[in-house]
């Protein structure tokens, strides 16, 4: 929640609070409350490919992961995804749209977190060496 002044724990929302409950959507909101910051880039072209990443993100890598980690399906798709992300990065420079921090990091950044911390535990359908190349 945005907005309407603090709660306490048996306190609804004020009207004037706003509710954000989708990651991208939140992402965008907090780069535009502070613009300096450069999250989102000024340039329409790396805005588009901020969202061409994120919306990979979305439907490639993340509906591979689920159906990985439940075992009913192989890491293969979701080295497939993680294949084709690496694909959409510069050459060069450390981040998604080259050398700054931007949503587009941050779209991937959680789902890099979950698949490092359950591949460590090696779901039933991973073969020795896959979490490795993953």
């Amino acid at each position: 929640m945005y907005g309407g002044g603090e709660l306490h724990p048996d306190e609804e929302p004020s009207p004037d609070a706003v509710g954000l409950p989708e990651s991208w959507i939140i992402l965008e909101f907090l780069a535009d409350l502070d613009p300096a910051q450069r999250l989102l880039p000024a340039a329409p072209a790396l805005r588009a490919k901020a969202r061409l990443f994120a919306n990979a993100v979305e439907t490639k890598l993340s509906p591979a992961f689920v159906p990985s980690v439940l075992g009913s399906t192989t890491t293969e798709p979701v080295l497939t995804a993680l294949a084709a992300l690496q694909e959409m990065l510069p050459a060069e420079d450390g981040f998604a749209l080259g050398a700054r921090w931007s949503i587009a990091d941050a779209a991937l950044v959680p789902i890099l977190l979950r698949l490092r911390g359950v591949y460590g535990a090696r779901p039933p359908s991973m073969q020795p060496g896959e979490a490795e190349r993953a």
